[in-house]
Protein backbone atom coordinates (compact mmCIF):
# COMPACT_ATOMS: atom_id res chain seq x y z
CA UNK A 1 0.00 0.00 0.00
CA UNK A 2 2.60 2.10 -1.35
CA UNK A 3 -0.02 4.89 -2.16
CA UNK A 4 -0.16 6.03 1.18
CA UNK A 5 3.34 7.27 1.80
CA UNK A 6 2.43 10.71 2.34
CA UNK A 7 -0.54 10.23 4.21
CA UNK A 8 0.47 12.57 7.13
CA UNK A 9 1.19 15.51 5.06
CA UNK A 10 -2.74 15.37 4.21
CA UNK A 11 -4.39 18.49 6.07
CA UNK A 12 -8.52 18.90 5.82
CA UNK A 13 -8.10 19.80 2.55
CA UNK A 14 -10.28 18.16 -0.46
CA UNK A 15 -7.54 18.51 -2.95
CA UNK A 16 -4.51 16.46 -1.60
CA UNK A 17 -7.35 13.61 -0.42
CA UNK A 18 -8.59 13.63 -3.85
CA UNK A 19 -5.06 13.51 -5.69
CA UNK A 20 -4.68 10.85 -3.53
CA UNK A 21 -8.05 8.90 -4.69
CA UNK A 22 -6.83 9.34 -8.44
CA UNK A 23 -3.38 7.89 -7.59
CA UNK A 24 -4.87 5.25 -5.71
CA UNK A 25 -7.93 4.16 -8.32
CA UNK A 26 -4.91 4.62 -10.98
CA UNK A 27 -2.62 2.45 -9.51
CA UNK A 28 -5.19 -0.40 -8.00
CA UNK A 29 -8.27 0.37 -9.51
CA UNK A 30 -11.59 1.37 -8.22
CA UNK A 31 -13.42 -0.21 -4.97
CA UNK A 32 -17.21 -0.67 -5.01
CA UNK A 33 -17.09 1.46 -1.70
CA UNK A 34 -15.20 3.80 0.44
CA UNK A 35 -16.25 3.84 4.00
CA UNK A 36 -15.02 7.37 5.21
CA UNK A 37 -15.97 9.68 8.17
CA UNK A 38 -17.87 13.16 7.74
CA UNK A 39 -14.82 15.24 7.65
CA UNK A 40 -15.18 18.20 5.50
CA UNK A 41 -12.61 16.49 2.93
CA UNK A 42 -14.89 13.93 2.76
CA UNK A 43 -18.45 15.89 2.17
CA UNK A 44 -16.73 18.29 0.08
CA UNK A 45 -18.48 18.25 -3.70
CA UNK A 46 -15.51 18.32 -5.18
CA UNK A 47 -15.02 14.89 -3.16
CA UNK A 48 -18.54 13.58 -3.91
CA UNK A 49 -18.03 14.34 -7.30
CA UNK A 50 -14.67 12.85 -7.98
CA UNK A 51 -15.96 9.31 -5.85
CA UNK A 52 -19.34 9.34 -7.87
CA UNK A 53 -17.16 9.26 -11.11
CA UNK A 54 -15.75 6.44 -10.56
CA UNK A 55 -18.68 4.50 -9.42
CA UNK A 56 -17.59 4.44 -6.05
CA UNK A 57 -20.40 4.06 -3.39
CA UNK A 58 -19.68 6.29 -0.46
CA UNK A 59 -20.25 4.71 3.31
CA UNK A 60 -20.42 6.93 6.02
CA UNK A 61 -20.68 6.86 9.88
CA UNK A 62 -23.78 8.31 10.82
CA UNK A 63 -23.93 11.96 12.62
CA UNK A 64 -22.86 11.75 16.28
CA UNK A 65 -21.75 7.73 15.91
CA UNK A 66 -18.41 7.40 15.92
CA UNK A 67 -18.90 4.07 16.98
CA UNK A 68 -19.99 3.10 13.38
CA UNK A 69 -16.72 2.75 12.05
CA UNK A 70 -14.87 1.93 14.57
CA UNK A 71 -13.12 -0.52 12.70
CA UNK A 72 -12.66 1.26 9.79
CA UNK A 73 -10.68 3.59 12.33
CA UNK A 74 -9.26 1.46 13.80
CA UNK A 75 -7.74 -0.54 10.23
CA UNK A 76 -6.16 3.28 9.45
CA UNK A 77 -4.87 3.71 12.85
CA UNK A 78 -2.78 0.47 12.53
CA UNK A 79 -1.67 0.95 8.27
CA UNK A 80 -0.96 4.55 9.36
CA UNK A 81 1.12 2.93 12.06
CA UNK A 82 3.00 0.49 9.98
CA UNK A 83 3.10 2.19 6.92
CA UNK A 84 3.30 6.00 7.80
CA UNK A 85 5.71 5.71 11.05
CA UNK A 86 7.16 2.61 10.70
CA UNK A 87 6.17 1.65 13.85
CA UNK A 88 4.69 -2.14 14.61
CA UNK A 89 1.67 -1.98 16.72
Amino acid sequence: MRCFENLDQIGLEAEPCIQLLKDTVAQYGSPQILNQDRGSQFTSQSWLEMAESFGILISMASKGRCYDNIHVERGWRSLKQEEVLGMPE
